[in-house]
């Protein structure tokens, strides 16, 4: 092959990249504005607000959003740098992305009130699997090193999102690219969900803790909360999003043989800890094991359809 088909070739292979990347780029963007719509109509039929629409919240997203907007003009006139504005646009998109569709998350529990609760029929699927919540808890309480291991594991999924998308954006840029469509994919039918299936989760079913998210989730099936509030933990119990996640993070750095083994023992023990420690019944982790398979399953598709010339 000559110099100059060999440039030409190299050339061809960087336009399909950047077309892929501008496709994922806009699936996510068009979905995230939906989903800010959406809040935003039932925030105005509600009457409940968004914390997170007051404060330093929406200055910082102006603020990475305009940083992204800035190094696509200066690439664009001057080509410093080409290709490489979507590690400035990741950042604002998953601030957003991640806002919305917490915020999305309330809402559903909100509007699901007339809805009566699933756990009983969860609680009889797992029986029929083996499964009993309160039985499992008492063993793994019945070993306290296990249940330090569970516990830092189970803490550790935020710590972890933080640094597989690190390491993602310098060794694996495609899985760092499809990182928020991977979180789209996957919360979108979560919350649907959520919204058509209210679980309260086996911590208030069987009475035997009450955190915060099990008090936010009672406060909005009756009513109570005036104001959604900012970013906190998750408040889906059916499916368990910790299961999701694991599977997710563990599907994005596959193909760093280094980390993958990592993620794949860290995620089994984080599996492992949602019933203790997140109060998620056995259906709860098997549904989540579900929707993570799905979203890979479009993510491919969507690779393959990207990819194609």
């Amino acid at each position: 092959m000559s110099i100059d088909e060999t440039t030409l070739t190299n050339a061809n292979r960087m336009t399909w990249v950047l077309r892929g990347v501008r496709n994922w780029s806009a699936f996510d963007w068009a979905i995230i504005c939906a989903v800010i719509a959406v809040d935003l109509m039932f925030a105005a039929s509600t009457g409940v607000g968004i914390e997170t629409l007051h404060g330093g919240y929406p200055a910082m997203v102006a603020l990475m959003l305009g940083l992204w907007a800035l190094l696509s003009l200066v690439s664009n006139l001057t080509g410093v740098a080409r290709g490489t504005a979507w590690i400035a646009e990741l950042p604002a998109k998953l601030s957003l992305a991640l806002a919305a569709l917490a915020t999305l998350q309330y809402y559903a529990v909100w509007i699901s009130a007339p809805t009566p609760l699933w756990d009983d029929l969860l609680i009889h699927i797992d029986q029929a699997l083996g499964f009993d919540w309160m039985t499992v808890c008492r063993w793994l309480l019945s070993m306290p090193p296990v249940v330090q291991v569970l516990n830092l594991a189970y803490e550790a999924l935020l710590p972890e999102v933080a640094v597989v998308l690190l390491v993602l954006v310098f060794v694996s840029p495609d899985g760092a690219r499809r990182f928020t469509t991977a979180l789209i994919l996957s919360l979108l039918p979560t919350i649907a969900i959520l919204w058509l299936m209210p679980v309260e989760g086996a911590f208030a079913h069987y009475q035997v803790a009450s955190p915060d998210f099990v008090t936010i989730f009672r406060q909005l099936r009756l009513h109570e909360l005036t104001t959604i509030p900012a970013i906190t933990d998750g408040i889906i119990s059916f499916p368990s999003y910790h299961a999701c996640a694991a599977v997710l993070l563990a599907y994005l750095v596959r193909p760093i043989p280094i980390a993958f083994p990592v993620v794949i023992i860290v995620n089994g023990l984080m599996v492992a800890a949602t019933p203790l420690f997140g109060g998620h019944y056995l259906t709860d982790v098997l549904a989540g094991i579900v929707v993570a398979a799905v979203t890979i399953v479009l993510l491919e598709h969507q690779r393959r359809s990207t990819s194609r010339p």
